[in-house]
């Protein structure tokens, strides 16, 4: 599906809403995603995963609400233009213009945190999916729940990851972003702590072009293992630079870009063996995942995102069991958020006093025959970890 048409789908299923308002067998949907801006090639994993979910449950019926039965759901949808003042903006609009029933996330930190304080001030829960800081955590809130792990809690986790490997020798690239800093922040004395030498340690813009220079660094360290905290679009000029240097390393990380479709392909053979920031397989056992991968499929005729269109539906999958128990209402639906424990695809999610999901697993995935394979925790794998294999 191209740009034109994901566009199209997003102004045509708001404006079936404006015509349904007020129908009693409606529960109305609302969020906003940066349709345009420099996210925009990034956002479709998440709203086509939203559009899916929306889809397979009025298929089903209807969205199940406590003491209202099922409700077919329809989507507002604005265009944040990957902004957070925008983002925060179109969720004003949602909640006392629309008067959406139920709330959404957008795509990306800078928008949950431009949402934050619109949520806090009239009190409507919001499960977070796609942030990347500790900062909204950190601010206490009351109706954000984050979802997935924050950036600290993989940065201090990927230490085991690499002892439990035998690596001895860590060679650190970070892009200059808020994600890789928090990320590097909590993984160094991690390291550090874990015995692990940190051989090479440097920064650069998130806009890098010729990397040559960095790799040529990290090629003289020596290193057993390339931590390279990327964002996306600097994981594509890393991976092509290295195997164009020649670069030779027991195992190979990328924190951000792997688990996309698009970056499987453009590398094909080459893209084995890179790990990645992750939770999720195709060939996890979870509750829903063979329905939301083969749908998923069926429906955009791409593989999903093994990272955010993943964790955009299962934040779907909580809201579903919420509802279910809770009802629409705002407090109410806050209170089972904050109590209940809730079966998806990531497996047990259950929220704690901070309203960060206890359950959600700091893990990590690895490129493995052209699919992201879950790889850590190691009671959570669909495969071990494999080292990466000679450029083709």
């Amino acid at each position: 599906m191209n740009r034109r048409e994901f566009v199209a789908g997003l102004t045509v299923s708001t404006a079936l809403v404006s015509t349904s308002r007020g129908q009693s067998n409606v529960v109305r949907v609302g969020y906003s995603i940066g349709q345009t801006g420099p996210l925009a090639s990034s956002t479709p994993v998440q709203s086509q995963a939203y559009t899916l979910w929306g889809e397979q449950v009025n298929a089903r019926g209807g969205l199940e609400i406590a003491g209202e039965g099922r409700k077919r759901i329809e989507f507002v949808v604005y265009d944040d233009q990957s902004q957070g003042n925008k983002a925060a903006q179109a969720y004003e609009r949602l909640i006392n213009t629309d008067r959406v029933d139920l709330l959404l996330a957008p795509y990306a930190s800078p928008m949950h945190l431009g949402v934050l304080p619109v949520i806090e001030r009239f009190k409507r829960p919001l499960i977070a999916n796609t942030i990347g800081t500790t900062a909204a955590r950190d601010a206490h809130s009351k109706y954000m729940f984050f979802t997935q792990a924050l950036p600290d809690m993989w940065g201090a986790e990927v230490a085991n990851l690499i002892k439990s490997l035998g690596s001895k020798r860590v060679a650190i690239s970070m892009a200059q972003s808020p994600f890789c800093i928090e990320f590097r922040k909590a993984a160094v004395p991690a390291l550090q702590k874990a015995g692990l030498e940190v051989v090479f340690n440097q920064e650069y813009a998130a806009d890098i072009k010729d990397m040559t220079p960095l790799l040529s660094g990290i090629k003289a360290s020596n290193p057993d293992f390339l931590l390279a905290i990327t964002f996306l679009n600097d994981s594509v000029p890393m991976l092509t630079q290295a195997r164009e240097l020649g670069l030779k390393v027991d195992y190979f990380f990328e924190l951000l870009g792997p688990a996309q479709p698009s970056f499987v392909s453009r590398f094909g053979e080459n893209a084995n063996g890179i790990l990645a920031v992750g939770f999720w397989s195709r060939h996890s056992k979870t509750t829903g995942s063979a329905e939301f991968f083969d749908g998923y499929l069926k429906r955009w005729n791409m593989p999903p995102d093994d990272k955010d269109s993943s964790i955009a539906y299962i934040t779907c999958q909580i809201l579903e069991q919420a509802v279910k128990k809770a009802g629409v209402d705002p407090e109410k639906l806050r209170a089972e958020l904050s109590s209940a424990t809730f079966d998806t695809m990531m497996g047990n999610v259950k929220y704690n006093e901070q309203n960060v999901n206890m359950g959600a697993p700091p893990g990590f995935i690895q490129l493995q025959n052209g699919i992201n394979e879950v790889v850590w925790p190691p009671e959570q794998a669909s495969a071990k970890i494999i080292k990466k294999p000679a450029w083709a």
